[in-house]
């Protein structure tokens, strides 16, 4: 609809072929839909009900509420929005006006839902920190298997490899032949906003898994320990033990090497792959040439 939108002002104001052309280049319609879903996301309850499921506290303490807090977000997201801004506008736009005003409004659109986005990651890895405080009912058998605590990883990695993949479009979108601005500027751009969302992918990828780890390990532990304690009473100093005894004492022992054995991660195949996913693009558009991504644009929209 939006790049409806475009094409009927530059339609009107006889740049429908280049409005065309550059809106291809800059990944317009991507990037457009890839900041709305993000956006949605961020701004849904989605997260809280996910945390929601894996803990059994009454009310999980909703830290956005908190005035400062609440100031916090707001500088983030009114920053990334006038700096994304800025920074993209400046870029130089092929287009004549009014086209080139609809191209300004969809940056200062995306770059604000960016805003929002990236305060939602600030919560992902907030709500990480405090994973371990959660009252999580593990599953005693395989603490890693525990459903809840695999929906809230599903989460984290949705969240990060949705982040990548509009990340990779505005990259892309960067990387436009058209440019007219400044080379050194343009230069800079390109440069300057991987170095704050390639690590921040890449934290909200890592981080929360490194620390629900965290919690299935110390709960398993918790586990072994306890079973252990449990045999250690049975058999105390007896001289002999019932058949009843043994049998229990048995079943222990097979339950602790089945704990111990349990996977210590929230793992399943769509988690790994997203994981590697996130990984392999977020690192590979640090060493990925410029040129290359430009040469490849123009070849695809040339076909």
């Amino acid at each position: 609809m939006w790049s409806l939108f475009g094409c009927l002002i530059a339609a009107l104001s006889g740049s429908i072929h280049l409005f065309w052309r550059e809106w291809l280049y800059i990944q317009g319609f991507f990037a457009v839909a890839a900041a709305l879903f993000l956006g949605l996301m961020a701004l849904s309850p989605a997260l809280s009900e996910t945390v929601q499921q894996a803990s059994h506290c009454p009310k999980f303490e909703c830290w956005s509420d908190q005035q400062k807090i609440a100031r916090l977000r707001r500088v983030v997201i009114i920053f990334i929005m006038i700096v994304g801004t800025i920074t993209t506008t400046r870029l130089g736009f092929t287009v004549p006006p009014p086209t080139r005003y609809f191209m300004w409004l969809t940056c200062t659109g995306v770059c604000a839902m960016a805003g929002f986005i990236t305060w939602h990651a600030i919560e992902v890895l907030y709500t990480a920190t405090k994973i371990s405080e959660f009252k999580i009912k593990f599953f005693v058998y395989s603490p890693g298997e525990t459903r809840s605590l695999k929906k809230l990883a599903v989460y984290f990695v949705t969240f990060s490899l949705s982040v990548t993949v509009g990340y990779i479009f505005a990259f892309a979108g960067t990387m436009s032949p058209l440019w007219r601005g400044n080379s050194t500027w343009i230069n800079g751009v390109r440069a300057f906003w991987p170095v704050i969302y390639v690590p921040l992918c890449l934290a909200i990828t890592t981080y929360p898994h490194l620390v629900i780890h965290r919690v299935i390990r110390q709960e398993k532990d918790r586990l072994i320990i306890s079973y252990q304690e449990q045999i250690n009473s049975l058999i105390g100093d007896a001289q002999s033990l019932s058949k009843q005894d043994i049998e229990r004492v048995n079943a222990l022992a097979d339950l602790i090497k089945r704990i111990e054995s349990s996977p210590s991660f929230a793992l399943n195949f769509p988690i790994a792959i997203g994981a590697a996913l996130t990984y392999i693009v977020n690192i590979g558009s640090l060493f990925i040439s410029k040129e290359l991504v430009g040469q490849i644009l123009r070849k695809l929209l040339r076909m």
